[in-house]
């Protein structure tokens, strides 16, 4: 109903064009004497509490009885009680309005015109009495409809009700076709609103693309300028070691020379014979030996509260997996954009070994020193799988996984703390596709001899494993 004002002056506009003056005159009339308000509530509302206020009984009946056949008659059956309730309201209120402002013919007036009408309805029984109690504020009958609580309560209601039925109303086409240009105008707004959003937002994401690129070809730059300055130092250090060793080749042809052998000077006492040797040492030489590795870059992962006390690479190479001696693990990419770190929260055990699937960098394994074997799958975040070993064996010392078959090998042995047990070990192969134990080797102890494992390893195609223990002994096992 905003766009009426609009619609009616392009209507006016049409008329003018096609020349129809008469009809013209006579919508503009029509539109000053218009009843309906141009469908705004507020001047409706305005319009019967305006009758009341005017004693004018007449037009208040006449304008409501208006709205009734113009609007009310086109609703469903049901709203017709809520209607008449409405216009009993109403005229309740014009009754207790005129009593407010002392105007007691107007009472008087509205019986004698509509009494006969009323009577007979019960909830009108009690009010033909209203113009004749001196003090009817105060009477428990009309006591409440002297509240301005109940005047605002009613003509909210009232308003509410016609913005509902105005909103429902079934809309010309006019009107709507209207109402439709005025929403794809507004949706073309804010779809070049929307556009000129994203050149923004493309011009940043550009922006920050060229300075990323400008950053890494700096740090290109930097590791080049580190890379030859390394080896220069290195070249001066070489060429300064055959400088000196030069430098010392005339001192040493100086020196006296000596026979291969020993020296010997004998000092011989009246009491005892004592016999003292010197030797000479030759003389020491300088050599240059090349470095074993080069540190071209350093990045600190510092999330590890205590100190560590494992740390590998996963098998492709993209991860590590460390551990402190709070027996957190933590899994962390060294490249640090893709991945973020995790962690794994061990507060019921010790993490004596840790160990990568040697086929993928999916799952890492974990022992404990309560024969609790540990599976933690890095793509969903959890542990998925729990082995145990045998009471028995339960510090596992090592794992080592194979890199053909889903199968990892575990070394466990019995509680070192415990020293009224004699320690012994054994070799547990435990299966990801079946999710139990395939193979099991104990060690046998030898009287007093320990034989816990320290390590294993399998080899490049997973047929045969090392293992060392403590006594010295190095075993090999194949299929």
């Amino acid at each position: 109903m905003n766009s009426l004002y609009q619609v009616d002056e392009l209507v006016k506009e049409y008329l003018l064009f096609r020349g129809f003056t008469a009809t013209f005159r006579a919508l503009e009339t029509e539109i000053r004497s218009d009843k309906d308000k141009g469908f705004q509530v507020d001047k409706i509302i305005e319009e019967l509490l305006g009758a009341i206020g005017n004693g004018d009984i007449q037009a208040l009946i006449d304008y409501y009885r208006y709205l009734d056949i113009r609007f009310f008659s086109r609703l469903d059956s049901r709203f017709q009680r809520t209607i008449k309730k409405f216009e009993l309201c109403l005229l309740r209120h014009y009754l207790i309005h005129a009593m407010q402002h002392k105007k007691r013919e107007k009472v008087i007036e509205f019986f004698d015109l509509y009494g006969p009408e009323l009577h007979g309805k019960p909830e009108w029984s009690q009010w033909f009495a209203l113009p004749y109690i001196k003090n009817p504020s105060n009477d428990s009958t009309f006591e409440t409809f002297f509240s301005k609580q109940w005047v605002d309560n009613y003509t909210i209601s009232l308003h509410n009700f016609l913005a509902t039925t105005f909103q429902n109303m079934p809309l010309p086409s006019l009107l709507s076709f209207n109402i439709d240009r005025i929403q794809r105008k507004t949706q073309q707004t804010e779809i070049e609103t929307l556009k000129s959003t994203v050149e923004n937002q493309k011009a940043t994401l550009e922006a920050r693309d060229n300075d990323i690129a400008k950053l890494k070809h700096e740090v290109a730059e930097t590791r080049k300028e580190m890379t030859d300055g390394i080896s220069m130092i290195r070249r001066r250090a070489a060429s300064s070691s055959t400088e000196q060793q030069k430098l010392l080749q005339p001192i040493t042809s100086l020196s006296p020379k000596k026979s291969a052998s020993e020296s010997t000077v004998a000092i011989t006492s009246p009491s005892s014979t004592t016999t003292t040797t010197t030797t000479t040492t030759a003389t020491k030489e300088t050599k240059s030996e090349d470095e074993p590795f080069i540190i071209v870059s350093q990045e600190e992962f510092s999330e590890h509260a205590s100190a560590i006390t494992h740390a590998k690479f996963s098998s492709e190479g993209d991860l590590i997996a460390s551990c402190d001696m709070d027996n957190i693990v933590r899994i962390w990419s060294y490249k640090g954009q893709s991945f973020n770190p995790l962690k794994i929260k061990n507060s019921s055990s010790n993490v004596l070994s840790l160990e990568w699937d040697a086929r993928s960098d999916r799952f890492l394994y974990l022992g404990t020193d309560t024969g609790l074997i540990r599976v933690y799958n890095v793509d969903s975040k959890s542990i998925v799988q729990e082995f145990i070993m045998d009471d028995n064996y339960p510090w596992i010392n090592h794992i080592s996984s194979s890199p053909i078959e889903p199968i990892f090998v575990c070394a466990g042995s019995s509680n070192k703390m415990n020293t009224a047990t004699k320690s012994s070990g054994a070799l547990v192969a435990w299966s990801m596709k079946t999710m139990s134990a395939c193979g099991t080797f104990q060690i046998d102890n030898q009287e007093e001899v320990e034989s816990n494992i320290n390590t294993i390893k399998l080899n490049h195609n997973g047929q045969m494993l090392v293992a060392g223990d403590t006594s010295g002994l190095m075993r090999i096992f194949g299929k």
